[in-house]
Order: C-alpha cells, then sequence, then structure tokens
C-alpha cells in the first residue's frame, strides 16, 4: 500500500526530494566532513536520476535489507523482474555517478584548448 502511494506520489510530483535520516554509525562517517558532503551529494545525484521502479527496489532490497520475493509481493511483480530492476539500477546509478565525477575540465582535450 506505502508503495502504491509513493508510485502516485512521484508521478504526480516529478522533483520530488527525498528526506532520509540516514541513521548514526560511527564507522561510516569519513575523517572529512567535506568529503563526506561530496559523498552523499554523488549519491543523491545519482539515485535521481533512476526512474521510481528503480529506486522502490534499490530502497526496499538495499536500504531495507528486503529479501528479493518480499520485495516482488510488495511490488507486485515476479522475483525475477526484481532481479533486472535491481540489476539496472545498480548499473545506472553506477554510470551516472562516473559521469559526474568525470568533469569537462579534466578532460585531456579541454586541457590542450587551455594552453
Amino acid at each position: 500500500m506505502l508503495v502504491r502511494v509513493c508510485y502516485a506520489e512521484a508521478k504526480r510530483q516529478r522533483d520530488w526530494v527525498p528526506d532520509l535520516e540516514w541513521p548514526a554509525n560511527d564507522s561510516l562517517h569519513a575523517p572529512d566532513e567535506y568529503g563526506a558532503v561530496i559523498d552523499r551529494d554523488q549519491l543523491e545525484r545519482g539515485f535521481r536520476r533512476l526512474s521510481v521502479e528503480h529506486r522502490a527496489v534499490l530502497v526496499l532490497r538495499c536500504l531495507l535489507d528486503l529479501p528479493i520475493e518480499q520485495v516482488a509481493e510488495s511490488l507486485d511483480v515476479r522475483p525475477g523482474t526484481v532481479g533486472s530492476r535491481l540489476h539496472r539500477a545498480i548499473a545506472a546509478r553506477r554510470s551516472a555517478m562516473e559521469a559526474d565525477a568525470r568533469s569537462p575540465a579534466s578532460s585531456p582535450a579541454l586541457q590542450e584548448v587551455a594552453r
């Protein structure tokens, strides 16, 4: 029920930004607070580029640590669909984060132009 409401809200409001409170865990804190902010920002930007279906699968499987069968039941899809959505979501998020990491100023062609 909650997942369906989230789907409906996401379709209604495309600029939705999740306001998630992550549990405090001292082992996850980076010694450099600035670096932690950058990491969170990169993750958020990669997450925003995903479709609602991919976001739902990632949240249910990775954040809530639900088994694939339970994720499939929650989303009313087959377990194989959950697996393929999860695979594609992880790949899409990874490629989005890698694309963000490559800044235009770091490309060799632009460095030649700058000289």
